[in-house]
């Protein structure tokens, strides 16, 4: 909050709220097509972690991209303020 200050945090929570919300949706439908894809291959029942696999790399790879993408914006604020009161 002390970066862009008060008058937009209202704004910038409400762009947060709605990207996530966005976003989880899409998840949602591609996590259920690739169980639903999984599950064709054993006559729609699935058990055990051949379910799930696709899934988890995926989101490992989506969680690896955040952690990436946040400590680069991150390294990059700290060397932009560098010496500033921010």
């Amino acid at each position: 909050m002390e970066y862009f200050g008060d008058e937009y945090f209202g704004r910038l929570w409400g762009t947060i709220l709605f990207i996530s919300g966005i976003f989880s949706m899409i998840v949602n439908v591609i996590f259920g097509w690739l169980y639903d894809t999984a599950a064709m291959h054993s006559a729609w029942t699935c058990y055990g972690i051949e379910c799930f696999e696709t899934s988890s790399k995926l989101l490992t790879v989506l969680n690896n991209f955040a952690l990436i993408t946040s400590a680069i914006l991150w390294i990059r604020r700290k060397t932009t303020t560098h010496g500033k009161n921010v």
